[in-house]
């Protein structure tokens, strides 16, 4: 299956509007749409367009660091020749 066939965010029903995680007193946004499956070609994640060492690093990031990460999504997928998945465009329409 060629990566481009591979659409799994057709198959999740979520009702992405806003996404917040939180661990003890600390709250962050995630762009994590739950499709999480790493590209072999790429490394970026089909569901985000993180790489595994943002996905990792991403609760000690500072608000700023991941907010430049987040703006650079959408070009960076399609920039890999990705599709770039409906619901992760709609997150970050509302960040």
């Amino acid at each position: 299956m060629r990566e481009r066939d591979f659409e799994p965010w057709h198959e999740t029903r979520l009702a992405l509007t806003h996404r917040w995680f939180f661990i003890g007193d600390m709250s962050y946004e995630s762009p994590c749409i739950s499709v999480c499956v790493m590209s072999p070609q790429t490394k970026l994640c089909l569901g985000c367009g993180r790489t595994l060492q943002e996905i990792s690093d991403w609760a000690s990031l500072t608000p700023e660091e991941r907010a430049a990460i987040m703006a650079t999504l959408v070009q960076r997928m399609s920039g890999a020749g990705m599709k770039v998945p409906p619901a992760l465009v709609r997150w970050l329409e509302v960040c």
